[in-house]
This record gives structure tokens, C-alpha cells and sequence, in this order.
């Protein structure tokens, strides 16, 4: 895959060279525009740093194009610059930029401050900074800046997410015909809601340097739980490279780490800790296959391997994680989307070598990814 998105990606950066040499016109930008939107795209799929002059170099070209073709086009790249792509599987950054194409012309674009700007982002014009939102830290000085706003076209691709509910075939909105499955909505309107709504850190972050221990897969993760060790439970080293009190960000020293994907869940401890931390992880980013770090949001501070059983069928592993008062959550059950029950089940616990079996029903989704639910549950109280 890597391979692949390499050699996609020196045909783009080809094809724009070749535009350089041609004689400048509203179309060779609008075409640049694409190529390098395409360049952008190909490096979150594959989790690697687009190159370095890439905003730059597009913000250039717009600067000197005029017409709907080039600004289409370099909307579309600035709502995969804001929208934290980085939190979605490949194939949802896949159909979110499509979406974000089809939708790109409500993208509002202009050298000049709006009066409410509370949903703006703003960029130098050299590109040589991310857009950052108005809301988060307004510039400190405002020539040569421009201002984009993502929520017109955030209503948009929500509406694209409506019709595709509703059952409209996703071909005639310009979209796979995988669009039209539950997953595919659901990152829509996740999207959606990111582009509507520039995030707030609420936290500072504080650098930490640690090592770490990390059990990628939750299959080993469930079965260390329950006190199974051996050679088929790999348990990776990592290094905090900062961490706050939703999660951490981490890096990759040495271990398998195979499986590992923006949504995962997984285990996370100290180096001297027996307990192990359950994460999802929001975003994945790599320079090169030696080079990977992690986005990491802690949603508890352990866990139990349970077992969840909905009405015949079989039962299925499941981690128990405990409530967390801070959030006003209760206690919830962490399962695969496939596998997470929606509504009564039986859960069965094991202490000691005694099975304890207690009828629930499913309550609020917590957190959801593309590979993982997280809901609460309540134990019902049977009559004797």
C-alpha cells in the first residue's frame, strides 16, 4: 500500500512539474490544484507527512488563478488540512475527500477578515504554517492572511449523509456505492461535524518523556488481562513525546505493531505498571516504516476480559472498563462494531474460577470508530 501511494504520488508531483512549463491559464491552475490536492490525499492514506512545500505552493498558484475550477480545488485541500483526517481509516479519508470535492464550492474563501469569525480558519498567504481557527488563536497581526470557512459545506456533506440514510443510491451523488453503508454515513457526519465546528483544546499538553508499553491488538490485549502470557502477545516499546489528561501522543521504538490503524483500540502501560490503560487511537502518522507515532485517547484507566453473549448467538470476548465519575460515565463495554450487542445480552464474568452471568441491556454509545464501539449497559435485576 505504501508502495503504491509512493508511485501515485510521483505521478502527481510529475504531472505538476509539467504544468510549470506550460503557459498559465485558469485551467493549468485548476489542474495543479487537483495534483497537488492528490498529493495530500495519497500521503494521510498511507500516514506519512505531505511534503513540505505543499500549502505553499498551492496558496501560489490560487493566489494567480481566477475561476470556480481552482478555487473548488483548493478548497478541497484545505478541508482535508482542518478536518484532523489524520482520526479516520484510510478508506473514510478516501470517501471524505471525495465528499469534500463534490461539496468543495461552498468553502468560503477570502483575503479580507469577516465580521463573525468565530468559525474561521486563517493562514499566512505563504502557506508556511497549517490554518489555524479563529476561535482557537486569532492572529496577533492580520495582512497578508486569508480566511477560509469550512460550515456551509459542512451542511452539505451532512446533507450527502442524510440521502445516503434515507437510501439514495450513492452513484448518484457522485460517490462509491460503498457510501451508502451505516460506516460510511457515520464517518460522514463525523467529518461533518469537524469542518462545522473548529475543536477547542481544552487542555494544555506538558512534555513527558517516558517509555511505555503498548499491546496493539485487543484479541492479546484480552487474553493478557485475563493473565495469559506467551509468545503469540506482543507487547511493543514506546516513548511519550507528550502527554495531557485525554491521552498521549507517542512514538515507536521497537516491537510488532502490526494491525495498528487510526480507530484501533489498545492497552497502554508503564514500564513498571501490571495494569494496563485502554486507548483508542485518534491518529497515526509516519515519516517512513521506522517512524510511526500515535494519537492516543485514554478512555480508561483499566480493564477486565469479559465475555458478552446476545440472545442465541455466541458469546463473544468484550472488555469491561470501569466508571469514570470525570465524564459521567458509567461502566461501559468495549467490543468490535460487528460484535457489540444493541440491546439485551447476558455478560459473563469469570473470578477465581466462578462464572457469573448477569442479564443487561445496552444503553448510551460512548465512543465509536470505525473498528470499535464503546457503549454503557445496565445490569438488569431479575426477580427471584
Amino acid at each position: 500500500m505504501r508502495q503504491v501511494a509512493l508511485t501515485l504520488d510521483e505521478i502527481h508531483a510529475l504531472c505538476v512539474a509539467a504544468l510549470d512549463q506550460e503557459a498559465r491559464s485558469n485551467s493549468d491552475a485548476a489542474r495543479q490544484l487537483y495534483h497537488l490536492q492528490r498529493r495530500y490525499l495519497l500521503a494521510l492514506m498511507s500516514f506519512r507527512a505531505p511534503p513540505a512545500d505543499l500549502l505553499p505552493r498551492a496558496i501560489a498558484i490560487y493566489r494567480l488563478a481566477d475561476g470556480l475550477e481552482a478555487r473548488i480545488s483548493f478548497g478541497a485541500l484545505l478541508a482535508l488540512v482542518v478536518v484532523r483526517i489524520e482520526g479516520f481509516a484510510p478508506w473514510e479519508i478516501a470517501l471524505i475527500a471525495q465528499a469534500a470535492e463534490y461539496c468543495a464550492g461552498r468553502i468560503d474563501i477570502r483575503p479580507t477578515l469577516p465580521e463573525q469569525p468565530n468559525s474561521w480558519y486563517w493562514l499566512t498567504r505563504t502557506g508556511h504554517q497549517r490554518p489555524i481557527a479563529w476561535s482557537r488563536q486569532p492572529p496577533t497581526c492580520r495582512p497578508e492572511l486569508l480566511y477560509f470557512d469550512c460550515s456551509e459545506m459542512a451542511d452539505a456533506v451532512s446533507g450527502l449523509a442524510r440521502q445516503l440514510n434515507s437510501g439514495t443510491p450513492a452513484r448518484l451523488l457522485g460517490l462509491p456505492p460503498a457510501a451508502n453503508l451505516p460506516a460510511s454515513v457515520e464517518a460522514l457526519q463525523r467529518a461533518a461535524s469537524r469542518w462545522r465546528a473548529p475543536q477547542e483544546r481544552l487542555f494544555q499538553r506538558h512534555e513527558l518523556i517516558s517509555g511505555m508499553q503498548i499491546c496493539c491488538r485487543i484479541g492479546e490485549l484480552w487474553r493478557s488481562l485475563r493473565g495469559e502470557e506467551g509468545d503469540d502477545i506482543d507487547v511493543s516499546q514506546w516513548m511519550t513525546l507528550n502527554t495531557g489528561p485525554q491521552g498521549y501522543a507517542v512514538m515507536h521504538l521497537q516491537g510488532n505493531v502490526g494491525g495498528l490503524t487510526a480507530g484501533s483500540a489498545l492497552g497502554i502501560r508503564s514500564a513498571g505498571d501490571a495494569d494496563w490503560a485502554v486507548c483508542l487511537v485518534r491518529w497515526a502518522r509516519s515519516d517512513n516504516p521506522a517512524h510511526i507515532e500515535l494519537g492516543l485517547e485514554r478512555i480508561a484507566p483499566n480493564a477486565k476480559a469479559v465475555h458478552i453473549a446476545p440472545p442465541n448467538a455466541e458469546p463473544v470476548a468484550a472488555l469491561l472498563l470501569p466508571p469514570q465519575p470525570s465524564s459521567a460515565m458509567t461502566e461501559t463495554l468495549l467490543a468490535s462494531r460487528e460484535q457489540m450487542p444493541l440491546s439485551e445480552f447476558t455478560l459473563i464474568e469469570e473470578d477465581l474460577g466462578r462464572v457469573k452471568l448477569t442479564a443487561c441491556k445496552t444503553g448510551l454509545l460512548r465512543h465509536q470508530t470505525t473498528a470499535t464501539d464503546v457503549r454503557e449497559f445496565q445490569r438488569i435485576t431479575l426477580p427471584r
